[in-house]
């Protein structure tokens, strides 16, 4: 979709792509600026809660790479069903995301760190 042919305030191309009309959006439109301004002074829409689970629900085993995608299957059937927000949803897989990269580098570490053992002991060192 072609973007908005005005320019902001600060030089920089608009790049609104919804509503335009003649390419110009609402706020660069002359013939819609009763519009616009009118919009811009109406009450911002009240936001409804954002929709999460109870504690009971929540996964209590995040302890393996496997256990998070679990939980991260489980938020995508709470989404996908309604029970929590999409920005919730969003910030818990975010949340699962980073737990899995410190499951799976705290995994290498101990590997790495067992290697080193042997080695050493093979060696005859402590």
């Amino acid at each position: 979709m072609t973007p908005c042919r005005a320019s902001r305030k600060d030089g920089q191309p608009c790049g609104a792509t919804l509503g335009l009309s003649d390419g110009l959006c609402i706020h660069h439109d002359p013939k819609r600026a009763d519009q616009a301004r009118t919009n811009r002074r109406a009450k911002p829409a009240a936001r409804p809660p954002l929709t999460t689970v109870t504690m009971e629900e929540l996964p209590t085993d995040l302890t393996s790479v496997e256990a998070c995608n679990r939980a991260a299957e489980q938020v995508y059937r709470l989404v996908m069903t309604g029970r929590i927000a999409p920005q919730v949803a969003k910030e818990a897989t975010a949340a699962l995301r980073e737990k899995r990269i410190a499951l799976t580098i705290e995994h290498e570490t101990k590997k790495k760190l067992k290697e080193i053992q042997k080695t050493l002991a093979e060696q005859g060192r402590p």
